[in-house]
């Protein structure tokens, strides 16, 4: 028996808005092609390289999910994350992916004091800040 949740959208729903921090990450991408699967999405990808981004839009279009882009790093602690989202995909979001990150060799940050703080803030200081503005 099928309950609510499993029931698939009405036909001509509104899409949900997702806007992905880390637009390029492998775990957001089979987040979103399984959400896809099952609801209609409007999704808006974050991350640092226009090339790559542009290939996980275009995978996503060809998918059937409407997708867009914009270069920004989602580590840079003084972006307008408001404003940026606002601008390129206005009126209420549904869903904030945080999915950037870096992956560091472990035993070198452990060594490095100046590495520890980078990987720090980009994995948490950053993410934070991005959540913080979302809530906003």
């Amino acid at each position: 028996m099928m309950s609510q949740n499993d029931m698939p959208p009405a036909e001509g729903a509104a899409p949900l808005s997702v806007v992905v921090f880390g637009g390029t990450s492998a775990i957001a991408q089979a987040i979103l092609r399984a959400a896809g699967r099952d609801l209609p999405l409007r999704v808006l990808l974050l991350g640092r390289n226009a090339q790559r981004l542009q290939s996980v839009r275009d995978d996503l279009l060809a998918r059937g999910i409407a997708a867009d882009f914009r270069c920004a790093d989602p580590s840079d602690l003084t972006s307008d994350w408001e404003g940026l989202i606002g601008t390129a995909m206005p009126g209420k979001i549904g869903v904030f992916l945080v999915a950037h990150g870096e992956l560091p060799d472990q035993e070198a940050v452990l060594n490095d004091p100046a590495r520890l703080a980078r990987t720090l803030q980009v994995n948490f200081v950053s993410a934070a800040v991005i959540v913080a503005a979302c809530a906003r």
